[in-house]
């Protein structure tokens, strides 16, 4: 008696989380903040000067993640409101490397024709796709280029995932920063090696 007790309490807890997971928190588009905070561990001995132009902006859609139902079909989509995606990356870049030890310079459009370090690059991808759990992906082109010569062109893509519980908007930031954070571990030793 005490086992099938057991078993529907565990029953109805379940039901509870399915339903609050895929009835009501999938609905309603969910407008998030573009957050980062950095992981690098590198420090440089010589305070390099390095300018970063704010990113490119090359993704097909606006969107930045999606809410299903229970059912899998798409529901809402999620969307930063009033921020830059480009910016954000070309930001996160920036605490990257003043952390490392650089002296850094953002320009919106274009590095002064004098600056010895730029690095420019393009955002392809940043999104959340969330089906019971969350898989998270940011790809990032990146150009450094020292005294007008390119010495590092590539694109790397971060990862982050986790449960769907709340549906929250926190939620999908951490799977952005995250995702952007897996980069920054891949890219920031690869800038420094590249720029000597």
């Amino acid at each position: 008696m005490k086992i099938c007790f057991l078993c529907n309490t565990v029953r109805f807890f379940v039901a509870i989380v399915a339903i609050a997971m895929f009835s009501g928190c999938a609905f309603g588009n969910r407008y998030i903040s573009l957050q980062y905070q950095p992981v690098t561990t590198l420090s440089v001995a010589i305070k390099q000067n390095v300018a970063i132009v704010k990113f490119t902006d090359t993704r097909e859609k606006p969107e930045l993640g999606e809410m299903r139902n229970g059912y899998g079909m798409k529901t809402a989509d999620v969307l930063a409101k009033d921020q830059d995606v480009g910016a954000w990356v070309a930001n996160a870049l920036s605490d990257e490397l003043i952390k490392a030890g650089y002296n850094v310079q953002k320009f919106s459009d274009a590095a002064p024709s004098d600056a010895e370090v730029v690095i420019s690059g393009s955002v392809p991808e940043a999104y959340v796709k969330m089906y019971m759990t969350y898989s998270g992906t940011v790809r990032v082109s990146v150009t450094v280029t020292k005294s007008g010569v390119v010495v590092l062109n590539k694109e790397y893509t971060g990862h982050a995932g986790g449960l769907a519980m709340l549906c929250s908007t926190g939620d999908y930031e951490n799977m952005l920063k995250r995702a952007l954070q897996d980069i920054m571990k891949k890219m920031i030793p690869d800038i420094a090696k590249a720029i000597g």
